[in-house]
């Protein structure tokens, strides 16, 4: 698997090129909703153990590839993550790309990835205000994509 996800960053079936960039625009998606999530995730300088299975659950359902697809996702979106300064690149991509209703469903990810631990820290509220406008979406879109994930977490 990770053959292939190198293959792709190569340059091998048209999605990138010898530079690394990946071309593939379905991939850069999913890459780009990755690191949303994962830095989400580390708003709190730490992405447990939980919110990381949460993140790759929703890569396999929202997506509908293999855990070790996903697992390969992960890896580039973290390594994508620590390289680049700001996430309008990624958003920027995904308002591109993604329709009002997967974006609302990113929001609601974030969300649950948020109250994973159970409470919501101030700079985590922050991050999920900033994260909505990133996304183009509205303060009543984002209210409530959190109470949805709050209702799925208690259930």
């Amino acid at each position: 698997m990770f053959d292939k996800i190198k293959g792709l960053l190569a340059g091998n079936n048209h999605a990138g090129n010898s530079d690394g960039e990946i071309k593939d625009p379905l991939l850069k998606t999913r890459i780009a909703a990755s690191v949303l999530l994962l830095e989400t995730a580390y708003t709190d300088d730490y992405c447990s153990p939980e919110e990381l299975s949460l993140i790759q659950t929703v890569l396999n359902k929202k997506f509908n590839i293999s855990n070790g697809l996903a697992s390969e996702i992960l890896a580039l979106a973290q390594r994508e993550r620590e390289e680049e300064v700001d996430l309008w690149q990624f958003s920027n991509l995904i308002n591109q790309k993604f329709s009002e209703q997967e974006k609302i469903s990113i929001m609601e990810t974030a969300w649950q990835i948020i109250y994973t631990d159970g409470k919501l820290g101030s700079n985590e509220d922050n991050f999920a205000h900033t994260m909505a406008k990133l996304l183009r979406l509205s303060h009543e879109q984002m209210i409530a994509a959190k109470l949805k994930a709050k209702k799925k977490m208690l259930n």
